[in-house]
């Protein structure tokens, strides 16, 4: 008996986080993607073309935006993905609005919003953009994270000053040998080899003639 209970409380339990799940990734899907069809027909049944789109969004702060996308024309449906990617990322489409033809079809996308409490009968809006600027948008490339610093890399912008503020070391003066000569020094001439000889020739002549004398 005990463990059947248990069984059913298990069962019921598993199913409902699997639905809340599954609701979850539906209101993710539905945020990331919407495209916005015409609902408007003619006598003949034949689907017609959009004129202007109204999106209420909201941001962080629970302030509802209308944005228009006006002059539309040539096509029958829109894919708002990029453009809500690109100009509202952080934002929430709560309902949108589409004109075809005299046709006007509102759409509720989040619960507590009707055409009662937005502003469904106004033409104007508080920001407007023309199809032509937003028909063919690129998907938006995904931010890539801010590259932090690296642990070993070593802030130098305080080294300079430290530097500055460290004592200098005084400067070493080297004394060049002097090139002056002593004033008390004498100047010896040296005889040039020519004259030497002459000295020798000189010198023998005399040892000679003493030689004759004295004999």
């Amino acid at each position: 008996m005990v463990s059947k209970l248990l069984e059913k409380v298990f069962v019921s339990t598993t199913v409902g986080a699997a639905i809340g799940f599954s609701t979850i990734l539906g209101a993710i899907n539905s945020a990331s993607a919407l495209t916005v069809e015409s609902e408007s027909f003619n006598k003949n049944g034949k689907q017609q073309e959009i004129s202007h789109i109204a999106f209420f969004v909201k941001d962080n702060s629970g302030n509802v935006t209308k944005v228009k996308i006006d002059s539309v024309s040539g096509t029958k449906s829109y894919d708002a993905t990029n453009f809500l990617k690109t100009y509202y990322p952080d934002s929430e489409v709560v309902a949108y609005q589409v004109k075809a033809s005299n046709k006007k079809s509102f759409v509720a996308l989040s619960e507590g919003y009707s055409e009662d409490n937005l502003p469904t009968k106004e033409n104007s809006a508080d920001v407007t953009y023309q199809y032509s600027q937003v028909s063919n948008l690129p998907e938006p490339k995904p931010q890539q994270p801010e590259e932090k610093p690296s642990s070993n890399q070593v802030d130098d912008s305080n080294s300079t000053e430290e530097k500055e503020n460290y004592p200098k070391p005084k400067p070493k003066f080297v004394v060049a040998p002097s090139t002056q000569t002593n004033s008390s020094s004498q100047t010896v001439s040296v005889p040039e080899p020519g004259s030497i000889g002459a000295i020798v020739i000189f010198g023998l002549g005399g040892l000679l003639r003493k030689k004759k004398k004295s004999s």
